[in-house]
Protein backbone atom coordinates (compact mmCIF):
# COMPACT_ATOMS: atom_id res chain seq x y z
CA UNK A 1 0.00 0.00 0.00
CA UNK A 2 2.95 2.80 0.67
CA UNK A 3 4.67 1.79 -2.69
CA UNK A 4 0.98 2.76 -4.66
CA UNK A 5 0.71 6.72 -5.80
CA UNK A 6 -2.71 8.03 -5.72
CA UNK A 7 -3.99 8.63 -8.03
CA UNK A 8 -5.52 12.46 -9.14
CA UNK A 9 -9.82 12.65 -10.67
CA UNK A 10 -12.32 15.27 -10.52
CA UNK A 11 -15.31 14.88 -8.85
CA UNK A 12 -17.28 13.95 -12.64
CA UNK A 13 -13.99 11.62 -13.39
CA UNK A 14 -13.95 9.66 -10.31
CA UNK A 15 -14.22 5.67 -10.76
CA UNK A 16 -18.35 5.19 -9.90
CA UNK A 17 -17.05 2.03 -7.93
CA UNK A 18 -14.91 2.58 -5.01
CA UNK A 19 -12.49 -1.01 -3.82
CA UNK A 20 -12.27 -1.07 -0.24
CA UNK A 21 -9.45 0.66 1.33
CA UNK A 22 -8.54 2.49 -2.40
CA UNK A 23 -7.19 6.06 -1.63
CA UNK A 24 -8.11 8.73 -4.56
CA UNK A 25 -7.47 12.43 -4.41
CA UNK A 26 -10.45 14.02 -6.04
CA UNK A 27 -8.85 17.71 -7.06
CA UNK A 28 -11.98 19.56 -7.13
CA UNK A 29 -13.45 19.20 -3.68
CA UNK A 30 -11.87 21.72 -0.96
CA UNK A 31 -9.55 24.84 -1.51
CA UNK A 32 -6.37 22.04 -2.34
CA UNK A 33 -8.47 18.76 -3.68
CA UNK A 34 -9.03 16.36 -0.98
CA UNK A 35 -8.53 12.33 0.10
CA UNK A 36 -11.52 9.96 -0.10
CA UNK A 37 -11.00 6.39 0.35
CA UNK A 38 -13.20 3.32 -0.72
CA UNK A 39 -15.35 1.54 1.59
CA UNK A 40 -16.44 -1.24 -1.12
CA UNK A 41 -19.23 1.01 -2.65
CA UNK A 42 -18.91 4.41 -2.39
CA UNK A 43 -16.22 7.66 -1.55
CA UNK A 44 -15.58 8.73 1.89
CA UNK A 45 -14.20 11.97 2.87
CA UNK A 46 -10.99 11.20 4.66
CA UNK A 47 -10.78 14.28 7.11
CA UNK A 48 -12.46 17.61 7.46
CA UNK A 49 -11.32 20.28 5.03
CA UNK A 50 -11.66 23.58 4.17
CA UNK A 51 -14.05 24.39 1.57
CA UNK A 52 -13.25 27.49 0.69
CA UNK A 53 -12.33 31.45 1.39
CA UNK A 54 -14.14 34.14 0.88
CA UNK A 55 -11.51 37.37 1.23
CA UNK A 56 -12.75 40.99 0.79
CA UNK A 57 -16.29 40.30 -0.75
CA UNK A 58 -18.15 43.19 -1.82
CA UNK A 59 -20.42 45.46 -0.08
CA UNK A 60 -23.86 45.69 -0.30
CA UNK A 61 -25.25 49.64 -0.31
CA UNK A 62 -28.27 51.79 -2.12
CA UNK A 63 -31.58 51.57 -2.82
CA UNK A 64 -31.20 47.58 -4.60
CA UNK A 65 -30.07 46.30 -1.21
CA UNK A 66 -32.94 48.00 0.22
CA UNK A 67 -35.65 46.57 -1.82
CA UNK A 68 -33.96 43.12 -2.25
CA UNK A 69 -31.61 40.80 -1.00
CA UNK A 70 -27.67 41.52 -3.01
CA UNK A 71 -25.55 38.74 -2.82
CA UNK A 72 -22.34 39.25 -1.50
CA UNK A 73 -20.21 35.68 -1.23
CA UNK A 74 -21.07 31.95 -3.29
CA UNK A 75 -19.13 29.01 -1.76
CA UNK A 76 -20.28 26.38 -4.34
CA UNK A 77 -20.01 22.41 -3.16
CA UNK A 78 -19.86 19.07 -5.05
CA UNK A 79 -22.97 16.93 -4.39
CA UNK A 80 -22.34 13.79 -1.97
CA UNK A 81 -19.08 15.43 -0.51
CA UNK A 82 -21.21 15.73 2.95
CA UNK A 83 -22.21 12.55 2.92
CA UNK A 84 -25.26 11.50 5.40
CA UNK A 85 -23.82 12.51 8.48
CA UNK A 86 -21.76 15.41 7.42
CA UNK A 87 -21.55 19.22 8.81
CA UNK A 88 -21.13 22.52 7.69
CA UNK A 89 -18.99 24.78 9.35
CA UNK A 90 -19.11 28.61 8.55
CA UNK A 91 -16.92 31.04 9.98
CA UNK A 92 -17.94 35.00 9.01
CA UNK A 93 -16.64 38.67 9.95
CA UNK A 94 -18.63 41.19 8.30
CA UNK A 95 -18.28 44.41 8.65
CA UNK A 96 -21.27 47.35 8.33
CA UNK A 97 -22.07 51.02 8.78
CA UNK A 98 -22.29 51.87 12.23
CA UNK A 99 -25.35 53.02 13.30
CA UNK A 100 -28.64 51.88 14.73
CA UNK A 101 -30.63 50.91 10.94
CA UNK A 102 -31.08 46.68 11.21
CA UNK A 103 -28.67 45.31 8.54
CA UNK A 104 -29.41 41.52 7.32
CA UNK A 105 -26.80 38.70 6.65
CA UNK A 106 -28.18 35.98 5.44
CA UNK A 107 -26.73 32.45 4.12
CA UNK A 108 -28.93 30.48 1.70
CA UNK A 109 -28.61 27.19 -0.27
CA UNK A 110 -31.85 27.43 -2.49
CA UNK A 111 -34.46 29.48 -0.96
CA UNK A 112 -33.45 28.34 2.63
CA UNK A 113 -32.14 30.57 4.66
CA UNK A 114 -29.48 28.21 6.81
CA UNK A 115 -28.05 31.21 8.72
CA UNK A 116 -28.51 34.70 9.49
CA UNK A 117 -27.51 37.52 11.55
CA UNK A 118 -28.79 41.15 12.30
CA UNK A 119 -26.51 44.14 12.49
CA UNK A 120 -27.35 47.48 14.07
CA UNK A 121 -24.81 49.55 15.41
CA UNK A 122 -21.39 47.77 15.31
CA UNK A 123 -18.88 48.45 12.62
CA UNK A 124 -17.58 44.78 12.53
CA UNK A 125 -19.19 41.29 13.66
CA UNK A 126 -18.98 38.01 13.72
CA UNK A 127 -21.25 35.06 12.79
CA UNK A 128 -20.94 31.46 13.24
CA UNK A 129 -22.99 28.81 11.86
CA UNK A 130 -23.60 24.97 10.83
CA UNK A 131 -25.73 22.48 9.20
CA UNK A 132 -25.21 19.14 9.37
CA UNK A 133 -27.08 15.88 7.43
CA UNK A 134 -29.25 13.82 9.78
CA UNK A 135 -28.03 10.37 8.54
CA UNK A 136 -29.59 11.31 4.93
CA UNK A 137 -28.54 13.79 2.23
CA UNK A 138 -31.30 15.27 2.21
CA UNK A 139 -32.29 15.68 5.81
CA UNK A 140 -30.73 18.56 7.68
CA UNK A 141 -30.45 20.42 11.34
CA UNK A 142 -28.56 23.54 12.09
CA UNK A 143 -27.32 25.29 14.83
CA UNK A 144 -30.61 27.19 16.07
CA UNK A 145 -32.51 23.48 15.42
CA UNK A 146 -33.90 24.08 12.49
CA UNK A 147 -34.71 21.54 10.00
CA UNK A 148 -33.95 21.50 6.58
CA UNK A 149 -34.82 19.00 3.59
CA UNK A 150 -32.22 20.10 1.31
CA UNK A 151 -30.47 17.43 -1.34
CA UNK A 152 -26.97 17.42 -0.60
CA UNK A 153 -26.47 14.46 -3.22
CA UNK A 154 -26.56 16.99 -6.01
CA UNK A 155 -24.34 20.14 -6.44
CA UNK A 156 -25.35 23.14 -4.22
CA UNK A 157 -24.29 26.48 -3.75
CA UNK A 158 -24.23 28.24 0.20
CA UNK A 159 -25.05 32.16 -1.49
CA UNK A 160 -24.21 34.99 1.34
CA UNK A 161 -26.74 37.73 0.82
CA UNK A 162 -27.58 41.29 2.37
CA UNK A 163 -30.70 43.18 2.89
CA UNK A 164 -30.65 46.87 3.95
CA UNK A 165 -33.33 48.92 5.77
CA UNK A 166 -31.60 52.05 4.77
CA UNK A 167 -30.06 52.79 1.33
CA UNK A 168 -26.83 54.93 2.81
CA UNK A 169 -25.83 51.83 4.68
CA UNK A 170 -23.57 49.04 3.76
CA UNK A 171 -22.75 45.43 4.90
CA UNK A 172 -20.29 43.07 3.54
CA UNK A 173 -18.10 39.89 4.28
CA UNK A 174 -14.01 40.32 5.06
CA UNK A 175 -13.86 36.79 5.73
CA UNK A 176 -15.51 33.47 5.19
CA UNK A 177 -14.25 30.31 6.09
CA UNK A 178 -16.75 27.54 4.89
CA UNK A 179 -15.35 24.26 6.25
CA UNK A 180 -16.59 20.52 5.93
CA UNK A 181 -16.68 18.20 8.48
Amino acid sequence: MFGDQIISYTWATKPSTAPLGEIVCITDVGANGALFRGNGTKWVRMSSLNYANIYASSSATGAGAVAAEVEVGRISYKGGTLGANGRLEFTTLGSATANGNTKTLRAKIGANTIGSIVSAGASVFAFNFWLMNLGSESSQRNNVATTFTIDTSVDFDVVFTVQLTVSTDTLGIIFVAGDLR
